[in-house]
């Protein structure tokens, strides 16, 4: 692994991290973790959560500095909090004198960021995480995807979000669709792509399956797994409809959720009256130590992800790196993260999403091919080459500014 003799100061700002769980989170303290590791320090500033300490925060990405800022909960997202500036985080991080600054959400703590980094004559980074312009996220506020004002709202807030991000000195896209997609709308930003990484070798460990599934009553079910934070932009309920339609040939199959989020309630009611309730398993939300530790995805048969919101989607990522093969939408950036190790379906097609299920449930050597080919696909996105380019870049954008 490449690791530059100078150590590196780098200062992350995000509104999502521990203890919510979810894909920018998990990111976050993976690269962290490493980048402590590899000997440079790393400040973290993001919003703090009653009842959670300071302490277990630091123990999720040990050896860092962390700010935690007061926080305000998004209406619309009551489980996620936007970070409020306060004078200690601009005094914390003028202390910490950071080489470089690195935004993870475009709310008040990348305005923040943006702000520090150019007070303190730095480059800024950002890593575009989430299409949260595009129309599926605006089901959250109860618009219709293609209806007239969300078609409207996209428009606008495609164009506040490059006016967000054209500060930058760099914008990381996580995989080649979504760099090809900024770089068509944002002419003057410089994007760069480096894939998003998981800690692959812990996903190859299976020592818990047999426990995991005696605790969850799944011991000789056929089992579809879901990892990820329940919300209505992801599209569980076109999942759970798929699945619906498979239940009368694959009796023994079982659709099981971990994660929480706020479409939890909802989806547990359309199970209910769909009849299917015994079959579906809402797990909640499980603290990312054990979902690693215990490997939650080695209880499953098949990954299923009905999501077309995610840029990359980690998810998917730790669970081919578990050797499960995928059922997804051919939409997006999923083509090139799966690859070769899953089956796509046509957008939003709920019975050929079914047809796809039942394939899987019914062929254990189709499944395990598919399970090969997904631990190879994974391991495109290892820590390793991971570190290595995002060094670099914040390598070659100091010794720029350095220059300028």
């Amino acid at each position: 692994m490449l690791v530059y003799n100078i150590n590196m100061r780098i200062a992350y700002f995000t509104d999502s991290f521990y203890p919510r769980v979810n894909g920018v989170t998990t990111y976050i303290g993976v690269v962290t973790r490493a980048l402590v590791k590899a000997g440079h320090e790393v400040m973290v500033v993001a919003p703090s959560w009653e009842g959670v300490s300071m302490r277990s925060v630091e123990k999720f990405v040990p050896g860092a500095t962390i700010i935690l800022v007061p926080g305000l909960k998004m209406f619309f997202y009551p489980d996620l909090k936007m970070g409020t500036p306060t004078p200690k985080t601009m005094r914390e991080i003028t202390k910490f004198a950071p080489d470089v600054i690195h935004f993870h959400t475009p709310a008040l703590m990348g305005l923040e960021a943006t702000i520090l980094a150019r007070v303190l004559k730095v480059p800024l980074v950002t890593t575009f995480h989430t299409y949260y312009m595009e129309p599926e996220s605006f089901a959250a506020i109860g618009l219709r995807e293609n209806g007239a004002v969300s078609k409207i709202l996209q428009e606008s807030l495609w164009k506040i979000s490059e006016r967000i991000h054209s500060p930058c000195d760099a914008v990381i896209a996580p995989t080649e669709y979504v760099g090809k997609d900024l770089r068509g709308r944002w002419k003057k930003v410089n994007v760069q792509v480096i894939p998003g990484t998981v800690e692959l070798g812990v996903f190859g460990r299976h020592r818990y399956r047999n426990n995991l599934r005696k605790k969850y009553g799944l011991d000789k079910a056929l089992v579809f797994l879901s990892v990820g934070r329940l919300s209505v932009e992801k599209h569980y309920d076109v999942l759970i409809t798929a699945f619906s339609m498979i239940l009368m040939k694959y009796p023994s199959a079982r659709l099981v959720f971990v994660g929480g989020g706020p479409a939890r309630k909802e989806l547990e009611y359309i199970t209910k009256v769909m009849g299917i309730d015994r079959a579906v398993l809402f797990v909640g939300e499980v603290p990312y130590k054990e979902l690693v530790v215990e490997n939650y995805y080695s209880m499953a048969d098949v990954f299923v992800t009905p999501s077309t919101w995610d840029t990359q989607g980690l998810s998917v990522v730790e669970a081919m790196a578990s050797g499960l093969p995928i059922v997804a939408f051919n939409f997006r950036a999923m083509p090139e993260v799966v690859g070769k190790g899953g089956i796509l379906v046509k957008h939003l097609d709920q019975y050929g999403f079914a047809k796809a299920m039942g394939k899987l449930a019914g062929s254990v050597k189709l499944r395990e091919e598919l399970g090969e080919e997904a631990i190879i696909q994974s391991k495109k996105y290892n820590i390793g080459t991971h570190l290595k380019t995002l060094l670099s870049l914040y390598h070659q954008l100091i010794t720029d500014s350095t220059r300028s």
